[in-house]
């Protein structure tokens, strides 16, 4: 059973670093303060499908190149190789914040009904989601290692889940089919995500994505994974950073009756950004 974020502290092992990184994020957050201000002085290269107003990679040898396939299986495979003992710290902290604050979201905006992760990873989203209100979980996913990973996960909790491996972009779903299509962590990783965002739409009543903010304290987190040895090994040339008014617009450009942007802060000083579609 899938316990509250209450009980998940109470007694855990990871409890008190927990409490530790909460209790020197103001510390952290004014070292991020003093990282963007060197950022904002970098040059800024903007993603020509935007025309200079929208996505951002702050990268000086930005490629716009997008996350293949191949690129996420050797993701998936490293993760299931990695042994590293902060991996276990920053998922607690992911599942305490990102997880709860996105089922949060859902069980607002969505109905109980099937709910399909488009580039699940390892479901983790859509499995909290199953425990907390009961929804069936599809994982779609192109990594046969991913799959796995959602697989065991989902098993971890008790929770039925069906998996596919697929292209997110082609889904063999009928049209308005599905409550709730939402993924986290995949828009970022595409240069132009507007016609995975209208295949979602097509598919699904509600959308959810939830991407890092270009102003969401990016750059130190990184540097804590580094530091921690725990780095996930996306090239940072895959990424592609959202503010509130690029993200809004691409569910504006995709055709959705409703937009919303609704940000997700994670310790105060890492920012998501999480862009609602309603048909």
């Amino acid at each position: 059973m899938l316990r509250s974020a209450r009980n998940d502290t109470l007694g855990s092992p990871y409890c008190y670093a927990t409490k530790a990184l909460a209790a020197f994020s103001p510390t952290i957050w004014t070292w991020q303060q003093k990282l963007d201000i060197v950022a904002s002085k970098e040059q800024e290269i903007i993603n020509p499908l935007t025309d200079g107003k929208g996505i951002s990679a702050m990268n000086d040898n930005h490629k716009n190149q997008t996350a293949t396939k191949q690129t996420w299986e050797d993701f998936w495979k490293a993760r299931t190789r990695q042994k590293n003992s902060f991996i276990p710290l920053l998922n607690l902290v992911n599942d305490l914040t990102m997880v709860r604050k996105s089922v949060h979201l859902a069980m607002k905006y969505s109905q109980k009904g099937t709910v399909l992760q488009a580039g699940s990873g390892e479901a983790r989203n859509s499995i909290a989601l199953a425990k907390k209100r009961g929804d069936r979980v599809v994982a779609l996913d192109f990594s046969p290692e991913a799959l796995i990973l959602a697989k065991a996960k989902a098993a971890e909790h008790n929770i039925t889940i069906q998996l596919i491996e697929g292209n997110i972009e082609h889904m063999n779903f009928a049209d308005n089919s599905l409550e709730l299509v939402w993924n986290e962590g995949v828009m970022e990783h595409i240069v132009d995500p507007l016609p995975l965002l209208k295949e979602m739409k097509r598919v699904g009543k509600t959308v959810i994505c939830i991407v890092p903010s270009m102003s969401g304290g990016w750059k130190l987190a990184k540097l804590i994974k580094k530091a921690l040895k725990a780095d996930e090994g996306i090239k940072e040339n895959f990424y592609y950073y959202h503010t509130p008014e690029s993200l809004k617009k691409l569910f504006q450009d995709a055709g959705f009756k409703t937009c919303l942007v609704k940000e997700i802060r994670i310790l105060f000083f890492i920012k998501h950004l999480a862009g609602i579609g309603l048909n």
